[in-house]
């Protein structure tokens, strides 16, 4: 259940990262007359996928080294 949980997180974290990646390319790429708005919702996005990882890590606990 925890390891169903965590790639459930995973993806979650994923597509915010996507999300912001994407926001950010909008961003460089706008008109002077819309890049105020344009920054806010890559920060919004930005804000989303840092939650999402706070939430990951925090499921995940830390990496485990594998015993050889």
């Amino acid at each position: 259940m925890r390891r169903r949980r965590t790639l459930e997180l995973w993806d979650a974290w994923q597509f915010a990262a996507t999300e912001a990646t994407l926001k950010l390319r909008i961003w460089s790429t706008a008109p002077n007359e819309t890049k105020a708005h344009a920054y806010a919702t890559y920060q919004a996005a930005l804000d989303r996928e840092e939650q999402a990882a706070r939430v990951l890590a925090h499921v995940a606990g830390p990496p485990r080294l594998k015993k050889v």
